[in-house]
């Protein structure tokens, strides 16, 4: 007995020195621009605010540790903001075009592997993001006859939703989009991973008035994550989820549970035009596509049915600081027992166009206009926007 804790009182005492010496076993830019170092299981040798250095093809490239995250069995993953982002040695890691990789710590050089940023073997990060623009909007005068020629009186609609008829073609707007994204605790290590994802998206006014819009949701559901396919799909996921709709100005809500599914067209890549400063890196085409079943409560009345909504959504960049968003929803109600005043395909085309006055801190300028209905919106709007907006993600669940 004596002999074997003689030789197992070394072996424990060892364990947190090989914890502490172990090397990277991978190196990846990911999409928020940091830089992941994938370090074997029981890693302790970094911790937030601790400087190291990547070195590629005999560049050496100073980084700051922001945070070290313990997936279990999938290792420890330590994220780091590299001290030049633009450097044209961060695109070659972000591409995994080179494989002169060398990563310097402590005093010690360090061969690793480099993975691309499209790698389906990443795990997934926890993060929130969030978008808000408040500023005046303005409705042109509505047609009382929408697509499918049904004639729906703006006047009868608003009291047949509950609300008074007095319409006015000024409004405040509010929009609000929050995202909050988690890495299910039992996918660690799982190549893709699966993620529980919450939203909350408010698109409102201070006017009763239907000719505006008043599309409101929240969602709860899970996915699996980083699905790929060839250069078809890129960051493409799959799940199900939970939808709760409800305009603020009529007695109008949604119940939903859906099959969804999306991602990143690369073949069709974000547009660039007269850029002095390089090309700003975007997501390509994207899109969304959900199919399930939804009660709706309108009035005193209940409907209920399956229902297909769709989305696509493509960038465009010019002048180094004008960003133009081009987004197109599509709805197909099947409800078995549609209301009259409910069309069975709703259509709404938005375009923003935004000036960013300062891209480090997230504040744009910008200005919409939206043309048609979806969602809990019953009649066709055109509606013209400009207003003040902030954008913010946060990677890891840290906060800046």
């Amino acid at each position: 007995m004596k002999r074997l804790i003689a030789v197992l009182l070394p072996l424990l005492f060892a364990v947190p020195a090989f914890a502490a010496d172990c090397t990277p076993t991978t190196v990846q830019v990911i999409p928020s621009g940091k830089i992941d170092l994938t370090f074997c299981q029981g890693f302790t040798g970094l911790s937030e605010g601790d400087q190291l250095s990547i070195e590629v093809g005999g560049v050496s490239i100073p980084l700051v540790v922001d945070s070290a995250t313990d997936l279990g069995v999938g290792g420890v993953v330590v994220e780091a903001d590299a001290a030049n982002p633009a450097a044209p040695e961060i695109a070659l890691l972000r591409e995994g075009k080179t494989t002169d990789v060398k990563l310097q710590v402590n005093s010690k050089t360090m061969d690793v592997e480099l993975e691309p940023e499209d790698s389906t073997k990443q795990s997934y990060k926890t993060y929130r993001r969030y978008t808000w623009s408040l500023g005046p909007a303005k409705k042109q005068e509505q047609s009382t006859t929408t697509d499918d020629g049904t004639v729906l009186l703006v006047a009868s609609t608003a009291a047949a939703a509950g609300t008074n008829n007095k319409t006015s073609s000024d409004a405040v707007r509010l929009q609000y989009s929050g995202e909050y994204a988690s890495g299910a605790p039992f996918a660690a290590g799982i190549s893709g991973g699966l993620q529980m994802l919450g939203t909350l998206s408010i698109d409102t006014t201070d006017q009763n008035d239907p000719g505006f819009i008043d599309n409101n949701r929240g969602t709860f559901g899970l996915q699996a994550t980083r699905l790929s396919f060839a250069n078809l799909l890129k960051q493409g996921h799959f799940g199900v989820e939970a939808r709760a709709s409800k305009a603020f100005h009529s007695n109008i809500r949604d119940l939903d549970g859906a099959v969804t599914f999306g991602g990143w067209l690369p073949f069709i890549p974000a547009a660039n035009f007269l850029n002095g400063d390089g090309d700003f890196i975007a997501p390509p085409l994207s899109f969304t596509a959900s199919y399930g079943y939804r009660n709706r409560k309108q009035t005193s009345e209940t409907f209920h049915g399956r229902v297909f909504e769709g989305s696509a959504l493509y960038h465009v960049f010019a002048v180094n600081r004008f960003n133009v968003d081009v987004n197109g929803t599509w709805t197909i109600n099947s409800m078995s027992n549609r209301p009259a005043t409910t069309p069975r395909t709703q259509r709404l085309y938005k375009a923003t166009i935004s000036y960013l006055q300062n891209p480090e801190s997230g504040f744009t300028v910008l200005t919409t206009i939206e043309d048609g209905s979806a969602g809990v919106m019953l009649t066709k709007v055109r509606q013209y926007f400009l207003g003040l907006a902030l954008s913010k993600i946060n990677f890891s669940g840290g906060s800046k």
